[in-house]
């Protein structure tokens, strides 16, 4: 409760005393709603940035900053094509383009390209933010850094590629029993 007194004076002497009170239980309730969720994406180990309508950049939290290795200043008013140095597949930005300005998530991967100029895969959702009547207001953008990842599938990929040769140079062949399931997996070279 907040509460505010104002004494009244007539001839110099206390006449009054006025009061207000206010319940503002409601408003530090939403002011630590907001504060806790502020904290959240400050400290989210996802990169989060939201951009106007036009796509100038409002707002880049710290793990987005320390991906692409700008400060936030630098960032502020720009737009994300900042990020993308190289054109990643056109397609699929026209596809983004047009399912965000349609009020529609877009999901993907995007080779993007840091302030240093290294390159660098991040998993990416972007999603129009909505106004209660419908309307966007602005777009929101969620990143996550895959290169290790991708670069794990890679060298997974290349090893099944080396094992797949040396078992056909050496005439071998190999199986794997997948409990889960129960199958059997054959290599090609088994059977040859």
């Amino acid at each position: 409760i907040r509460a505010a007194l104002e004494a009244l004076f007539k001839e110099g002497r206390p006449a009054r005393v006025l009061g207000i009170t206010q319940d503002i239980h409601r408003r530090k309730t939403a002011e630590a709603s907001l504060r806790k969720l502020s904290v959240a994406v400050e400290q989210s180990p996802v990169g989060v940035l939201i951009t106007a309508l036009d796509e100038t950049i409002e707002y880049a939290n710290p793990t987005l900053l320390r991906q692409y290795g700008y400060r936030l200043d630098e960032v502020l008013g720009q737009t994300p094509h900042l990020f993308h140095g190289q054109p990643n597949d056109p397609s699929a930005f026209r596809d983004l383009e047009e399912k965000i300005h349609a009020g529609q998530p877009w999901r993907g991967e995007l080779r993007n390209q840091r302030k240093d100029g290294s390159r660098l895969w991040v998993a990416a959702s972007m999603t129009p933010i909505k106004e209660p009547d419908g309307r966007i207001s602005h777009f929101l953008c969620l990143s996550e850094d895959v290169g290790a990842r991708r670069a794990a599938e890679i060298e997974a990929s290349d090893s099944r590629r080396r094992l797949a040769e040396a078992q056909r140079l050496a005439g071998l062949g190999s199986w794997e029993y997948v409990p889960a399931t129960g199958a059997m997996v054959w290599s090609e070279t088994t059977y040859a």
